[in-house]
């Protein structure tokens, strides 16, 4: 078992490979069309690199995955008791529900589920949501 460090600070016990089980690089089948991947790729890349300060890469970093039709914006951290592995906490996903041609953002809670973000739940424009991540004024996301 690890420690698991909610984003309000909470602790949870959790096997220790479920974080890096569940949010490891690996390919898999992707959802959407090339132009569609370009885009995302341009926007959360970039408010990944933002929230990614030089300095700090090596201890704290934002990354994201494409899985299926959802975008996962995780942290990455060294883990705290062996800094040689590394942890992944999700913190913010979007998902793409191409019948109704629109986004919809999520957040994970302490529970370590996912849920509706009250203030801007969906939007026809992936800019706008990665707009609201990036503000985070409820602190949902960077706390």
């Amino acid at each position: 078992m690890a420690v698991y460090k909610g984003i309000y600070g909470h602790q949870r016990y959790v096997p220790c490979d479920m974080i890096t089980r569940c949010y490891e690089p690996r390919e898999e089948k992707v959802a959407f069309t090339e132009i569609e991947t370009h885009k995302i790729r341009k926007l959360v890349g970039m408010l990944c690199q933002k929230r990614s300060p030089e300095h700090i890469r090596d201890k704290l970093r934002c990354e994201y995955r494409i899985q299926n039709q959802d975008v996962i914006i995780f942290e990455v951290r060294p883990q705290w008791n062996n800094p040689s592995e590394e942890t992944w906490a999700p913190f913010a996903k979007l998902k793409f529900i191409r019948s109704k041609n629109h986004w919809r953002l999520f957040w994970q809670r302490a529970d370590m589920k996912w849920h509706k973000y009250g203030p801007l739940d969906s939007s026809r424009s992936l800019e706008e949501l990665v707009a609201e991540i990036d503000a985070d004024t409820h602190g949902c996301f960077f706390g």
